[in-house]
């Protein structure tokens, strides 16, 4: 259960770590009726700090991160794979796992690129993030460094830089946390050129 804990909750890692100690010392420790008593407080207070913690970690986290939506996709009719039965968030979309919040991600572009022209950085960014919701300039200016593509610099949909692009927007709309997850990426990516025949073909594919 706790395998793959992000670094954001190392400290509930370590308190874990440190309840497992309490617990064996307890066990060797129990003709000592004092000792035990006092540990077993010890330990019951471990127990609940690690949980508060638990709960700290889950609702603190990013938005992105806590809806396995890394890019913020926004509540839709589309019929995602992946998708969860129950949407708790109601602004945006939630995944069941990382790998098709991306993917859901990296189709939506690639629709921009093919059906709606945008195939700029500029051209993307402005209409995921427009600007009377964001600072649209600022979310292009940050994309263009992360990436070193130009604003302008034409992309096309078997391009590989596009995961570069959806990384940046990914760190841009959930934070530097994300990049515990970009393994989920690769994944996610390695999906993208058999997609981009289906959009082609002008086939509805989600």
């Amino acid at each position: 259960m706790f395998g793959n804990i992000p670094k954001s909750a190392a400290k509930v890692q370590k308190i874990l770590d440190n309840t497992k100690k309490i617990t064996l010392f307890l066990q060797n420790s129990w003709r000592n009726y004092k000792q035990a008593v006092l540990l077993q407080r010890i330990l019951k207070n471990t127990i609940l700090n690690t949980m508060k913690n638990l709960q700290s970690v889950g609702t603190t986290r990013p938005r992105g991160i806590r809806n396995n939506n890394p890019l913020n996709l926004r509540c839709s009719s589309s019929p995602w794979k992946g998708k969860a039965l129950v949407n708790n968030d109601g602004t945006f979309e939630q995944f069941i796992s990382m790998y098709y919040g991306f993917r859901a991600a990296i189709l939506t572009i690639e629709t921009y690129i093919l059906k709606h022209g945008c195939n700029t950085i500029r051209q993307i960014v402005t209409r995921w993030a427009p600007a009377n919701e964001n600072n649209t300039e600022n979310y292009i200016r940050y994309v263009c460094n992360v990436t070193h593509i130009g604003g302008n610099e034409p992309l096309s949909n078997f391009d590989g830089r596009l995961k570069d692009i959806v990384a940046a927007m990914a760190q841009m709309e959930s934070g530097r946390e994300i990049t515990d997850y970009f393994d989920s990426l690769d994944r996610a990516f390695a999906d993208f050129i058999p997609h981009s025949v289906y959009l082609k073909c002008r086939k509805k594919h989600y």
